[in-house]
């Protein structure tokens, strides 16, 4: 019989354990904000237990009313996230469930091993993502082989859509039943008149949107920019977000000769007026990651209206099979692009609902509540 968070809500504390959070950006930093703020406005006990590779940022904070704590990683210029006082800090939380947000860092083992020796039932949510390294993503399928042993005594797995399960199912050897797949979700965005800092004669105004990678493609934009000026001489680009590769982009700007037509802005993941000027303001999203598991940001233009176009492959290939963006093939040359942004200036995306926000949480609300309802009797927190 199931036990009814809304019954327990004041007894039961969640928590996510996840290697990044804000004032770090990304989608997996966005989906524990959207996911946890929401938890606790449905009355339950959430709390959120990540790293600070920079060990600058504040221990203790609250993000949206949920309490944060941050332990120190190393080593601090790579993302490998090995944190020490990880397994102290979960055991003195005294979680009822843990919810493991990624497994691509060593935050992953370290939690699912510490709830393991508590006793403690915990969830995963993949959130597998893209790397620059082509070493790294030529080796991951090792990395979530030497998980399997962890990921197999977890109470659920959760991805965030098809592609994942069949990833995952092929790597873990796992049929699709083992799989809850609860889509990321998207907040309407409402009509903002938010001033941008964007000269108004760029038009048609592409965006690339995403954390400043190799592999998230944003060069593919700039690249096709020149292509893009021939015919319309009056466009421009805008590079929202921030990372390692700003230099090299910036760079490639100047070798091409764009560095007027190519503006790079970074927007505050809490400044949703902004955002929503940005996309209101942009002719079309351009996303062409090398992978992705599932786009926020794609999810995001449609929802404003936005045409988009993005790569082929991974997450991104539901979006485009599903008849919502065009594609273009990772080895498509810069020419190519340029064609199929021009092609999707002044279009509008079909009317199709997505997902929101608010299923995503009624999902992990169903999936903590068939967890929780299977501990033996008398198990509490203390």
């Amino acid at each position: 019989m199931a036990l009814g968070l809304n019954r327990m809500q004041s007894q039961v504390r969640i928590l996510m354990v996840t290697p990044q959070y804000f004032p770090h950006v990304g989608g997996l930093e966005t989906h524990v904000y959207e996911t946890s703020r929401r938890l606790r406005d449905r009355g339950l006990d959430v709390h959120i237990l990540t790293t600070d590779p920079s060990h600058t940022l504040d221990r203790h904070e609250r993000v949206a009313g949920v309490p944060v704590t941050r332990v120190p990683s190393y080593p601090s210029r790579r993302d490998w996230m090995i944190a020490p006082r990880l397994v102290s800090e979960v055991r003195a939380l005294g979680p009822d469930l843990v919810h493991v947000q990624s497994i691509a860092t060593a935050v992953a083992p370290e939690a699912m091993l510490t709830a393991l020796s508590l006793h403690v039932p915990f969830i995963v949510t993949f959130h597998s993502g893209g790397h620059s390294s082509l070493m790294r993503r030529k080796l991951r399928w090792l990395q979530w082989l030497s998980l399997r042993p962890l990921l197999s005594r977890s109470s659920a797995l959760v991805a965030v859509s098809e592609f994942e399960t069949r990833m995952f199912g092929r790597w873990l050897h796992e049929s699709r039943s083992a799989f809850d797949v609860i889509p990321n979700g998207v907040e309407p965005l409402a009509a903002s008149d938010a001033v941008l800092d964007i000269p108004t004669d760029l038009d048609p105004l592409v965006l690339t949107i995403g954390r400043l990678e190799k592999y998230k493609g944003h060069h593919r934009v700039v690249k096709a920019l020149p292509a893009i000026l021939t015919e319309r001489p009056s466009a421009g680009v805008v590079v929202v977000g921030k990372g390692p590769y700003e230099r090299s982009l910036r760079e490639l700007a100047i070798k091409l000769n764009v560095t007027d037509r190519v503006l790079f802005r970074y927007v505050e993941p809490s400044h949703r007026a902004t955002l929503t000027a940005l996309m209101q303001r942009a002719s079309v999203v351009a996303m062409l990651s090398q992978y992705e598991a599932q786009s926020l940001a794609v999810l995001e233009a449609l929802s404003t209206g936005v045409p988009v176009v993005t790569g082929q492959g991974s997450g991104l290939a539901e979006v485009q099979d599903a008849g919502m963006t065009t594609s273009v093939p990772w080895s498509a040359p810069a020419n190519v692009v340029a064609r199929a942004i021009l092609a999707a200036v002044g279009t509008r995306p079909p009317n199709v609902a997505l997902p929101q926000w608010d299923d995503c949480v009624a999902g992990l609300v169903g999936i903590y509540d068939r967890v929780l309802a299977r501990r033996p009797a008398g198990m509490q927190r203390n």
